[in-house]
């Protein structure tokens, strides 16, 4: 008999551990301003375009990356606002960077700095900048470089550059809020915006880290096979 109560304990103890939730990295949005935009987790999305933002579709952006967000203004955040997040302890964002027509750097003499500012939950994080035009610092923090001064938009007098953010260490950290603000805005002195200068961003993705999941879906019928084989095993003794 008390062989019987410590294989029903062990049982028991085994399902436990089997049905304890775990920890996962959880897509929770992604747009690509071309499919339509994935919300997951029971969240929603609230994606505001700064003054002079909008969705490019005109070559050769189709033919490249399909349709992609583009701004000229410096005036007002362009802002992806998330809420009603569920528990995690982390985020990862990646996007695709596009510095657009004629940026002159950090260091353009006449015309710099030209910046694209990033932040989160309204705190400054990074800023990025590139040498299309004029100037010698060319910075994506730890993005990888995708295209140099190639012909992106329908501005062909300037050159365009694209970087992956997705690799950039900095997009992932802690986070344990239920909202979630990222922001972008152009800045610098030497920003002209207009028809002189643009910038862009496409594939923007949000992974939270740490979601506990329960894993229950899998070990129910699992649990069942055990229980109903120790029963067989009881009633044989």
């Amino acid at each position: 008999m008390m062989g019987g109560i410590r294989k029903v304990f062990c049982l028991g103890a085994f399902a436990a551990a089997l049905l304890a939730p775990s920890a996962h990295a959880t897509l929770i949005y992604k747009n690509n301003f071309d499919s339509p935009v994935f919300v997951g987790g029971g969240a929603s999305a609230s994606f505001a375009a700064g003054a002079g933002g909008v969705v490019s579709s005109s070559a050769p952006y189709v033919g490249t990356y399909g349709n992609f967000f583009r701004s000229s203004s410096n005036s007002v955040f362009t802002a992806l606002t998330l809420s009603g997040l569920p528990t995690h302890t982390g985020v990862d964002i990646g996007f695709l960077l596009a510095f657009l027509d004629s940026w002159d750097s950090r260091d353009g003499s006449c015309c710099a700095p030209d910046n694209v500012d990033l932040y989160i939950d309204g705190i400054k994080v990074a800023d990025y900048t590139y040498n299309n035009a004029l100037g010698s610092i060319k910075d994506i923090g730890g993005g990888t470089l995708i295209a140099e001064y190639v012909q992106f938009d329908g501005n062909t007098f300037y050159s365009d550059t694209i970087a992956d953010l997705s690799s950039d260490p900095g997009l992932a950290f802690a986070h344990t809020g239920s909202t979630l603000t990222i922001g972008f805005i152009a800045s610098g002195g030497g920003w002209q915006g207009g028809n002189d200068e643009a910038w862009g961003f496409d594939n923007l993705q949000v992974d939270l880290q740490g979601v506990t999941v329960p894993e229950t879906s899998t070990y129910l019928l699992l649990l069942a096979g055990m229980a109903a084989a120790a029963m067989a095993r009881r009633r044989r003794s």
